[in-house]
């Protein structure tokens, strides 16, 4: 076992030794498996491994029959299983899935759509040739690494769980990646395990991570922002560039920052200073005894360039943004000439593009289903409304033809029949019409709001695009040295689970969904009988004929189900952006936010 390498070319057994540390850092309850094994098997390793500690209860029908066409958590501790069911899912919810190709496939064909309609086709037939072949390569239990994340985020969703990896970042961090269950459908099992663990080597090979405690936590995610995060924690203290206004401070304004200095940061100080050999432990003592005695730290640190440089790149460390501004002109400018506070500063404003967006997408979401649904429900009633005004019309056409018929016989008596029935023609015509075109305003009045929206949106997450590009500009070079891989260019690697590039392409999520061009809800039938239905009975029976149709189809609007499919759509993408930026903080929420 020694002797097997991953493909860094570390021992195997000494890359999951440091797993074990990591897991023993954030909890002593984690152990990883030895033995590695497919995606597929390890997770039906990992499922069986939580039954075995923890009492599950099986979904069963009102009956107490578990036949109900509804698969079971059970099911998938077997791996033969979880395959079938990840490639069962990408075929049966191929729209769903296509949706996200961009966001979780490398080479997914991504030319820009041609206005042309005919190009159009041809575009649309080459990424679903492309996601057929995906879903033959899945079928078959060892393709799926080319298709990591897609078949992990389809394995979530089939077990209705949500799945927590394990895995070497870009900078030889190890970091948790968060998959959660897309969206709901017929046949999902319930969701009865909290999560599941695994750890992933670079070969996209799999460990199983096993919990003895049923109550432990879920892992720490943070997502590619908590990556660069990291790094910037690590960033040695006495490395920390101090900007020239602060060196320049005057002995008053350098006496008077030490006496706002808390004592924890004040013994911070004195661990360097002593570091420096440039105080006794003695002098800790008296430095630190009481803010009353903090007079002579102040002295000291007024008389020593080197150890106000310490103080300072403390506070900078820490970010102690309340302490520092009263002594600067104007912190944005200030925080421009420190690269610590450029790189944190960035990491703060993608984080807050990031929440605003996903506020903007979620009231987009709601808007489109309810937008949808409230089409759907006003198609019940106009619906209702055509058929009855329609079969009276219908009705009262056959009393003017009857009557204009029997004229000859009844010598003209028979007219009052067609009078009355063109009398009640027409207030059924214009029932009809004034409907169906009121109903054809109304869903391209929603249309147009739904547009508004999306607009917005574009803004926020072309905040959010640029905030990526910064923070690759910020972090660039930190990157860079400690990229080793000989065959990447300069910048950020793209390896693993947490790729920039990927998250750009995701940053647009939402605008790169067009809604239909074309308004909604006006038939040819509609308009002209709006216009025309008092005068024709051929337009009675063409809105009856519609009218049943749409009965029979469950009265669903195309209006209402693209909005609806939109809003399905758009909240999948976001999971996925979320998850990818900023792993499982809730996406309504904030990492964190300057002191």
């Amino acid at each position: 076992m020694d002797e097997i390498d991953d493909a860094e070319g570390v021992p195997l057994l000494v890359e999951l030794e440091d797993i074990r540390v990591t897991l023993r850092e954030e909890a002593e309850n984690r152990t990883v498996d030895n033995e590695g094994c497919s995606m597929y098997e390890c997770l039906a390793n990992t499922i069986q491994c939580v039954f075995s500690r923890t009492p599950v209860q099986r979904n069963v029908n009102s009956s107490g029959s578990d036949n109900d066409g509804s698969h079971t958590i059970e099911e998938y501790t077997n791996a033969e299983n979880i395959q079938k069911g990840v490639a069962g899912l990408l075929a049966t919810h191929s729209k769903q899935f296509q949706s996200v190709l961009v966001l979780l496939v490398e080479d997914v064909p991504v030319e820009v759509l041609p206005n042309n309609r005919s190009e159009n086709k041809k575009y649309e037939k080459k990424l679903e040739n492309f996601y057929n072949k995906i879903i033959s390569d899945c079928s078959d239990g060892s393709a799926y690494q080319t298709y990591i994340n897609l078949c992990i985020y389809a394995a979530a969703t089939c077990i209705n769980t949500p799945i927590y990896i394990l895995s070497t970042n870009e900078t030889g961090h190890k970091q948790w990646s968060y998959f959660q269950p897309l969206f709901r459908y017929e046949g999902q099992p319930e969701c009865v395990i909290s999560y599941v663990t695994m750890y992933m080597l670079s070969e996209k090979a799999f460990h199983k991570i096993e919990s003895h405690d049923i109550s432990a936590p879920q892992p720490e995610a943070t997502g590619l922002v908590g990556m660069y995060l990291s790094i910037l924690e690590d960033t040695p203290v006495m490395t920390i560039d101090v900007p020239d206004e602060l060196q320049r401070l005057s002995d008053v304004s350098k006496s008077k920052l030490c006496y706002t200095l808390s004592r924890e940061i004040v013994l911070e100080c004195c661990k360097w200073f002593m570091e420096r050999r440039l105080i006794q432990q003695e002098d800790i003592d008296r430095m630190t005894v009481h803010r009353a005695t903090r007079l002579e730290f102040a002295m000291f640190v007024k008389n020593s360039q080197e150890a106000f440089i310490i103080v300072c790149q403390v506070l900078l460390k820490r970010r102690e943004r309340t302490i520092l501004t009263p002594y600067l002109d104007h912190w944005n400018v200030f925080v421009k000439t420190c690269d610590f506070l450029e790189k944190y500063d960035a990491l703060v404003v993608l984080d807050s593009a990031i929440y605003e967006r996903n506020i903007s997408v979620s009231s987009f979401v709601d808007s489109c289903k309810t937008g949808g649904q409230e089409l759907d429900e006003r198609r019940k009633k106009i619906t209702t409304t055509v058929i009855a005004s329609s079969s009276v019309g219908i009705v009262s056409g056959g009393m003017v033809i009857a009557g204009l018929i029997l004229a000859p016989f009844s010598f003209g008596a028979s007219l009052g029949l067609s009078i009355a029935g063109g009398a009640i023609g027409v207030g059924t015509g214009v029932a009809a019409g004034t409907a169906r075109a009121v109903e054809a305003v109304k869903q391209n009045t929603k249309l147009k709001d739904i547009k508004e929206e999306q607009a917005e949106i574009q803004k926020k997450e072309n905040a959010v695009a640029a905030a990526l590009e910064k923070m690759e500009r910020c972090f660039q070079t930190t990157i860079k040295k400690g990229n080793t891989a000989e065959d990447e260019g300069p910048g950020i690697s793209r390896r693993g689970f947490l790729a920039v590039g990927s998250a750009l392409r995701a940053s647009h999520s939402v605008a790169g969904i067009a809604l239909a061009a074309v308004r909604l809800g006006t038939t040819a039938a509609a308009v002209s009988a709006s216009v025309l239905g008092p005068l024709s009975l051929v337009f009675d029976v063409a809105f009856l004929a519609e009218a049943a149709h749409n009965k029979a189809t469950g009265d669903k609007t195309n209006a209402g189900e693209l909005l609806q499919g939109h809003a399905e759509t758009v909240d999948m993408k976001c999971k996925i952006f979320n998850n990818m930026l900023r792993g499982n903080c809730a996406e309504q929420g904030r990492l964190f936010h300057w002191s």
